[in-house]
């Protein structure tokens, strides 16, 4: 038999979800979950496993991990009212009395935790508590002494011997559009004297509350709703003034930024985007934007929790649609500039490798996950991964096809997976999908007999153990019939 058509490794392969377009206008694949694209191909994702399980926790919210002057690696994580710490296989509850808001409301987000390491310190804040320090030699958290500049922040960033607070509220100069800093080598000394280094500063410009900041290089990138900020140090006598940088761009969290390579990848209501300080782009058109967007439940956005798999080169985002919590994630490729969609979410994570070689993550129910381990969606559990093409029209839509084999490419394949081939007459009929035929082998030939205008291939595999990565694929038969 001719062939039909024939797809090898490359862009076309490697082209990412496109599940926002019209399906005859996508590169390849229209639909997909818990797969990656690169080396030219596309592939099952790596699984996760169950680190640990925070028993009596609410929701939670807000990770980050520090390694001591001891070289002794911590997690931190807390929910709306307890703070946590995880060393060496042992959970201890280190902070409780907290006033976190559970949901979001109105004008007030969620409580999240944002973690700052400082030493042997941990600093964290959530917006409505007192800004919490735990120290080595104490073992749990406190108030840290503000010298009453403000009660609570939204977010610390540590920038050289200075601890910054954002968002900062109550006291003697808090306020939703201020920022803090403490004095050099001194995170208990916040009162701005001539004597010392510590300052505070408004942001003028900025429309509303500031809502995240993320290091970017040696600046910090303060963001409000749709503006970007840019605080870089200049020692005395100003030591962290701002600049306005962009207007366009925003965060829907304190959560839903992370820095990449020495560029932003965020969240804002118009979309997903991406900056480097100096301009911005929205990155999630036309692949991904009109699919998700009008999904979304815009009540709880500010629950969205993104972070950075530098193995995969992947920023992900977990987004909350059909309930209150995240329940979606979505990936970007950093270097590709492709999308892909997974059926799990989490509601923190540590925003980038360092401290572990891998992503820590928290979901339901107090469970706490390593990723890129394994191929499964922990111990037992097969992790669902399938691929669908577009309709395929073979060079010509107007002619029926005949096809009677398939030989698809695979460098990878372990445990049970699945090809299967759909028909249809026109391409927004149902697809008729012929029964699956199992893949035992890398580069296979596969029999059947089915016919239509448009032909649809679909990879798929849920068993527990099962793996693959494919890099093209034949399709050989016939062309018959007349034009339709």
């Amino acid at each position: 038999m001719a062939p039909l058509l024939s797809v090898r490794a490359g862009e076309q392969v490697a082209s990412g979800l496109f599940v926002s377009t019209n399906p005859l206008d996508a590169p390849l694949w229209v639909d997909g979950r818990n797969v990656i694209f690169r080396d030219g191909g596309v592939e099952k994702a790596p699984g996760f496993v169950s680190l640990l399980t925070v028993a009596d926790a609410g929701t939670l919210r807000g990770m980050d991990a520090m390694t001591d002057t001891a070289l002794i690696q911590r997690l931190f994580l807390g929910d709306a009212g307890k703070l946590y710490q995880w060393t060496a296989g042992t959970l201890s509850t280190v902070g409780t009395g907290y006033a976190g808001e559970v949901d979001e409301g109105g004008a007030a987000p969620a409580s999240c935790w944002s973690f700052a390491g400082y030493g042997d310190w941990m600093l964290a804040a959530n917006g409505k508590d007192p800004v919490q320090v735990w120290k080595k030699t104490v073992g749990t958290f406190a108030a840290l002494d503000v010298d009453g500049q403000f009660a609570a922040a939204e977010v610390l960033v540590r920038r050289g011997p200075h601890l910054l607070a954002f968002g900062t509220a109550g006291g003697a100069a808090g306020a939703a559009g201020m920022y803090h800093w403490c004095s050099a080598d001194d995170p208990e000394n916040w009162d701005p004297d001539a004597t010392d280094s510590a300052g505070f500063q408004p942001i003028a410009e900025l429309q509303g509350p500031i809502v995240a900041a993320v290091p970017l290089g040696d600046m910090i990138a303060v963001l409000g709703r749709n503006q970007l900020f840019l605080v870089r140090y200049t020692g005395a006598p100003f030591y962290f003034p701002y600049q306005p940088a962009l207007t366009g761009v925003g965060a829907v969290g304190k959560r839903a930024v992370v820095e990449a390579n020495r560029r932003l990848y965020g969240m804002s209501r118009a979309g997903f985007w991406t900056a480097d300080g100096t301009q911005y782009q929205y990155i999630d058109t036309p692949a991904l934007r009109d699919y998700l967007l009008p999904r979304l439940n815009t009540a709880q956005l500010s629950k969205v929790v993104c972070w950075y798999d530098q193995a995969n080169q992947l920023v992900l985002w977990s987004v909350p649609t059909v309930g209150a919590e995240p329940d979606v994630t979505v990936g970007y490729h950093v270097a590709s500039g492709v999308w892909t969609i997974f059926d799990w979410a989490r509601s923190a994570a540590v925003p980038q490798v360092g401290v572990y070689r891998q992503p820590y993550t928290a979901g339901a129910g107090g469970e706490v996950y390593t990723h890129n381990s394994g191929v499964d969606a922990g111990a037992g559990v097969g992790m669902a991964a399938y691929v669908q093409s577009k309709p395929l029209d073979c060079g010509d839509a107007g002619v029926w096809k005949a096809v009677t084999e398939v030989r698809a490419r695979l460098r990878r394949l372990a445990g049970t997976v699945n090809l299967r081939i759909g028909t249809q007459r026109n391409s927004d009929d149902p697809v008729t999908w012929l029964p699956a035929k199992v893949l035992d082998d890398g580069n296979e030939s596969l029999w059947l007999r089915a016919s239509g205008r448009y032909l649809t291939l679909r990879i798929e595999g849920s068993a527990v153990g099962a793996d693959w990565a494919l890099t093209g694929f034949d399709l050989l038969g016939a062309s018959a019939g007349e034009r339709r």
